[in-house]
């Protein structure tokens, strides 16, 4: 079983809605794929030149989409905006750019969401650590489940 998939037309309407408000220009491309393996909501990554050549596509988006489903589409649409934030095409250079946030977040965000982005990002962190939590009783339970039969 492949460790990615195409993310469900929901997921892909919702990351379209965002990017189509930024000033990322429209022949830039974007993958979305789903990983259920991945820790973290989202994470976005430049293709290296053989992927760009091969599928023209540039800047590649891992989702855990069941992570975004409890996060709820409010809360994933600040996400995305804020992970693309930093994505532009340097003219002068002329190649796409992705820069690191400013501190925590980029500045265009906390401007735009102001402390709503910190408690979106504390919910994620909640999220994450259920997650752990509920794996780690459930590697217990089963170690206890071994020990009683031995």
């Amino acid at each position: 079983m492949s460790k990615y998939a195409d993310v469900s037309a929901d997921t892909q309407e919702l990351f379209n809605k965002v990017l189509e408000s930024t000033s990322i220009p429209d022949y830039v491309l974007f993958k979305l794929l789903h990983s259920e393996t991945e820790k973290n909501p989202m994470k976005i990554l430049k293709s290296n030149p053989l992927v760009e050549h091969l599928t023209k596509v540039e800047v590649v988006i891992i989702v855990n989409e069941s992570l975004l489903d409890e996060l709820g589409e409010e809360n994933s649409e600040i996400l995305y905006d804020e992970l693309i934030a930093g994505v532009f095409f340097d003219n002068e250079k002329n190649k796409l750019v992705i820069e690191k946030p400013d501190f925590s977040s980029y500045k265009s965000i906390m401007k735009k969401y102001g402390t709503k982005i910190n408690d979106v990002k504390e919910l994620v962190q909640a999220l994450l650590q259920q997650k752990e939590d509920t794996a780690k009783e459930a590697k217990q339970a089963k170690l206890d489940k071994k020990n009683k039969k031995a």
